[in-house]
């Protein structure tokens, strides 16, 4: 089984009935965890959100004046980032079932391997662009957020799309391998209008703050570096380096692909190696709640000594 890794962008709105009208509540919710991994289990999700509906609405009062829907769109393993869910479906509405097809789940897209592999190709003969991949299907309109600083290019990989301008209310159509220099803005839309996928590159100059950031640190791990000179510049909290760091495992990660033409023997060790780590902590986690369910003292007690028990034995 390949160990996967995903990156989720999630929304979440309150959609008024009457009136229609959308609240991004994304920042207010605290149930968000780092991994997310509500938002991209169906089930879940439907649970997360009936203890969201629950906060609105604790009373009951509002019963039936209101929606909850999810704009989640996620990257597994690098790939493109492509849209999860319908972000119409009111999800206290929606309904799951392990034994049939769940319509609001949207399908896989298709050439993942054909389009990873150009994703690959412009990212090294652009080394000093920085990239940006989605994909998403036919009918579909997706709302951007974007940084405001700098000018930013919309290419065209395959596929068609209009891309809007909320700010002057002015359109443009982009077919395959065509490409847009798109002035600063803090938001655009684009309209998927082709018949198959869209698969779109967003690029802009690359800061080489961050090309200097990995310098200074392989300087500092082969130790060409031992007075930390170059990383003089970088301070604790930057936060860019936060992004760094994210970025240098992602392109950690890339390198280690177990499956697929990146395919390497260190990377097929590396995914074994995860994957008993998981295995590992999934028995003394599992082992930890059978134990405080059948000895009524508290989780946590357990756990140590179950994380004590496969440390030394496993």
């Amino acid at each position: 089984m390949m160990i996967y890794k995903h990156d989720p962008y999630i929304k979440i709105y309150i959609k008024d009935l009457e009136t229609g009208e959308k609240t991004d509540i994304s920042k207010l919710v605290s149930g968000k965890s780092i991994h997310n991994r509500w938002a991209y289990n169906p089930s879940m999700l439907l649970q997360f959100t009936r203890c969201l509906a629950r906060k609105v609405d604790d009373d009951g009062s509002l019963a039936g004046t209101f929606a909850i829907t999810y704009d989640v769109w996620v990257k597994v393993n690098n790939r493109f980032r492509r849209r999860l869910y319908d972000p119409d479906m009111d999800m206290l509405t929606a309904r799951w079932d392990f034994f049939s097809k769940t319509e609001w789940v949207l399908p896989p897209l298709p050439d993942y391997w054909e389009m990873r592999n150009k994703k690959m190709e412009m990212i090294r003969k652009f080394n000093e662009t920085a990239f940006r991949f989605q994909s998403d299907l036919p009918g579909y309109t997706d709302v951007m957020p974007v940084s405001n600083k700098s000018d930013l290019t919309i290419g065209v990989m395959k596929g068609k799309v209009i891309l809007e301008d909320p700010l002057t209310s002015e359109n443009v159509t982009l077919d395959k391998g065509e490409s847009l220099l798109f002035p600063p803005r803090e938001t655009f839309k684009i309209h998927t209008v082709s018949d198959e996928p869209s698969y779109i590159s967003i690029s802009q100059p690359k800061d080489m703050k961050f090309d200097r950031y990995q310098k200074a640190l392989e300087a500092k791990e082969k130790g060409e570096d031992p007075e930390g000179k170059l990383m003089k510049e970088f301070r604790k909290d930057d936060k860019d380096i936060y992004v760094f760091d994210q970025w240098i495992a992602e392109i950690k990660q890339e390198k280690e692909t177990p499956i697929g033409p990146g395919w390497t023997w260190d990377g097929f060790v590396t995914s074994i190696k995860k994957r008993f780590f998981l295995i590992k902590h999934g028995l003394f986690y599992a082992t930890a709640a059978i134990r405080s369910i059948l000895g009524g003292k508290p989780f946590e007690e357990y756990a140590k000594a179950s994380k004590t028990y496969f440390d030394s034995v496993v």
